[in-house]
């Protein structure tokens, strides 16, 4: 019995608590460190065998979705959610009955209680009041029995919410992350101005209007710019606007980001010197023929082609001697790789493959993360909590006044001895500390 509280206690204590952080900042450190959902051979081939047999074991491969990973979360918010109810009635009670002359009376001084006090002798009549006022303390309570007179005042009372708000945060933000790894939409969708696709798992269709790329003096690029009509697939309602690099735009819920670009080009297909079909390709996408297992692929793009002795490169992103680089492909069998300029043939018996139109073609990242403001909230108050719990520390400080005698007395649970000297300055300034 003994055993299983000493258990209970310990699970619910900050120790836990911090003990659980530990292990999940050790983990997430070291899944930035590892390449995630990689296959399996990538493991065993870039890392030693045992190391590489060791993180597929632990799961270090797909680290936050391994199940001990989850369970080491769920048991921080298990212990967070125990902390805050736990601590709520103690907080509460303590915030509405803790503070007042009637702790002073109760207290023993050789206790050690971090209260201190000092016979004082104020100067003049509204000497009193001035300390309460160099202190910033607002409602001074006044209390009176028999010869004796209480006056009270306590500042910052609110921050013995801080850790207990900030604890709350936490717990907001790890909930929402995890949520948001299970309703996070995340997909991309690419092509060149006036093409339209589909994006089925977000339920909407993006037109590419128009793509730019602005460029300074030295061919850096400054500015990525697409102009996208977003299409709700259920209502057929449109919405358009302009996303660029770190500005995104926002329509049906979801986050339009402009994620990347790359460069395309049609290919123009012909059986026995008869055109039968032209595909845009961009770069890395294949298209194959329907009556031969016979396809091509858009390897690579060169906009301004030149070799060295370091291999093929190009001298601007200009296509001022555009060359494709094409894979051909014979039953998913490589047949050949060469680089080639825009439109000269590619022969293959009766088939002939052209490269034409060389343009840039543009990579949208569509997010939709329905936790987002949850976590936001949850970071908030973890902000909030910190403040309170650090800038505003309850401070108390009381007078007893008996027969012409003055005592007083000051208490801060954090920064007890900072407090007491700035105390003890106030009472200097306006009267006479005795020894």
């Amino acid at each position: 019995m003994k055993a299983g509280k000493k258990l209970w206690n310990l699970f619910h204590s900050m120790k836990c608590a911090v003990f659980l952080l530990v292990i999940l900042a050790v983990v997430c450190t070291a899944g930035s460190l590892i390449p995630q959902n990689e296959v399996a051979a990538y493991y065993t081939t870039v890392y030693p065998e045992a190391v590489g047999h060791l993180i597929l074991f632990l799961g270090l491969d797909h680290m936050f979705t391994v199940w001990w990973f989850i369970l080491t979360a769920a048991l921080l918010c298990l212990n967070l959610l125990l902390c805050s109810i736990l601590r709520f009635p103690q907080l509460r009670k303590r915030y509405e009955e803790g503070y007042g002359p009637e702790l002073v009376r109760k207290q023993d001084w050789a206790a050690g209680t971090g209260v201190c006090r000092w016979e004082w002798k104020p100067k003049a009549e509204g000497s009193r009041e001035a300390v309460f006022t160099a202190g910033r303390f607002k409602k001074i309570q006044t209390e009176a029995e028999e010869t004796v007179v209480w006056h009270y005042a306590v500042k910052n009372r609110f921050g013995i919410w801080g850790s207990w708000i900030c604890h709350l945060g936490m717990l907001a933000v790890i909930v929402g992350f995890g949520l948001g790894q299970y309703f996070m939409l995340d997909t991309y969708v690419y092509g060149v101005a006036g093409q339209e696709k589909e994006v089925k798992e977000a339920g909407v269709s993006v037109r590419i209007d128009d793509f730019q790329v602005a460029l300074r003096e030295d061919y850096t690029v400054e500015q990525y710019r697409s102009e996208l009509t977003v299409k709700e697939l259920a209502s057929g309602e449109l919405r358009q606007g302009v996303t660029q690099v770190n500005s995104p735009m926002s329509a049906f819920g979801m986050d339009f980001f402009q994620n990347s670009t790359g460069w395309a080009a049609d290919v123009a297909i012909y059986k026995d010197g008869e055109r039968i079909e032209t595909a845009l390709l961009c770069q890395g996408e294949v298209i194959g023929l329907e009556e031969i297992p016979l396809s091509i692929q858009l390897t690579a793009f060169y906009p301004d082609y030149y070799v060295d002795g370091n291999g093929p490169g190009t001298r601007s992103p200009q296509p001022n001697n555009p060359v494709a680089v094409y894979s051909l492909y014979y039953r998913q069998e490589l047949l050949a790789m060469e680089a080639i300029g825009i439109g000269l043939p590619i022969d293959v018996d009766a088939y002939r493959f052209v490269f034409e139109n060389p343009r840039k073609y543009t990579l949208i990242q569509v997010v939709k993360d329905p936790t987002m403001w949850y976590v936001a909230a949850g970071g908030f108050l973890m902000l909030a909590g910190i403040f309170l719990a650090f800038f505003c520390r309850p401070e108390e400080l009381w007078m007893r006044e008996e027969k012409g005698q003055c005592e007083v007395f000051c208490r801060s649970l954090k920064g007890a001895d900072l407090f007491a000297d700035r105390v003890r300055g106030w009472l200097e300034e306006h009267g006479e500390c005795l020894p």
